[in-house]
C-alpha cells in the first residue's frame, strides 16, 4: 500500500506543478488542492491487512464479538501536501468475519458521528449493504451532503484444500511445467476452461 501511496503523491505533485504554472489570471491558477487517500489490502490466505495512509482517517475495525477499534496507521501526508515523509504501512491479523471500515473525514464530523457508526457496525446479523444503509440514514443530512463516503468489507479465509504449493526448478522447463500443474489442478476443483486458460497464462508469466 505505502508504495501505491507513493506513486499517487507523484502524481498530485505533477499535478500541483502544472497547476502552478498556468498564468495569474487563470481561477484555477490560485485554487487550492487536496486530497487523502486510504488504501489497504486483505491476504484471505494469511488474515492479515496491510493498510497505509495519506491525510485520510484510519479503518475501523469491528471484530466478530462486535469491539470496534480503529486500526493504529501512521499518518502520512496528504496527497497534495509539501511535506515529503515517507508512508509506513501498518499491519494486523484479523479474525475472520471481522469487518473493516472505509470512512472519510466528513463522516466521522460531528459529536457522535464516530460513535454512531462504531455503534452501528457492531450490529449482529446485518448484511453490509444493511449496515451501509443503516449508517448512512442514521447520518444527520448535512453529513450525506457533504461528499461523505463509507466502504464496508468482511474478511473471509481461503482453505488449505483450496490451496496448491509447487517448488519448481530454476531452469527453462519451468514454465512449461506450471502450466501443467495448474491446469490439472484446477481442473480437480472443477473451475472452468476459461479460468483454468487465463490462470494458465497468468503462472506462466510469473514463473517465466
Amino acid at each position: 500500500p505505502e508504495e501505491v501511496l507513493a506513486r499517487l503523491k507523484d502524481t498530485a505533485d505533477r499535478l500541483a506543478e502544472e497547476r502552478a504554472a498556468l498564468p495569474p489570471a487563470d481561477v484555477l491558477q490560485s485554487e487550492p488542492l487536496s486530497a487523502g487517500c486510504v488504501y489497504g489490502v486483505y491476504d484471505p490466505f494469511t488474515r492479515t491487512c496491510t493498510v497505509a495512509r495519506a491525510g485520510h482517517p484510519a479503518p475501523l475495525i469491528v471484530g466478530p464479538d462486535g469491539r470496534a477499534v480503529a486500526l493504529d496507521v501512521p499518518e502520512g501526508p496528504g496527497l497534495f501536501s509539501t511535506d515529503s515523509a515517507l508512508f509506513a504501512p501498518a499491519t494486523v491479523t484479523l479474525e475472520v468475519g471481522s469487518l473493516l471500515a472505509f470512512c472519510t473525514a466528513e463522516l466521522l464530523s460531528g459529536d457522535r458521528a464516530a460513535e454512531l457508526i462504531t455503534e452501528t457496525l457492531a450490529r449482529p446479523g446485518r448484511s453490509l449493504q444493511q449496515l451501509g444503509d443503516d449508517i448512512v440514514y442514521a447520518l444527520p443530512d448535512d453529513t450525506r451532503s457533504a461528499g461523505a463516503a463509507l466502504l464496508l468489507a468482511r474478511t473471509g479465509e481461503v482453505s488449505d484444500h483450496l490451496v496448491a504449493t509447487w517448488d519448481l526448478a530454476q531452469d527453462p522447463t519451468a514454465p512449461a511445467t506450471a502450466r501443467v500443474l495448474v491446469r490439472d489442478r484446477l481442473q480437480g476443483w472443477g473451475l472452468g476452461e476459461d479460468t483454468v486458460e487465463a490462470t494458465e497464462l497468468i503462472v506462466s508469466e510469473l514463473v517465466t
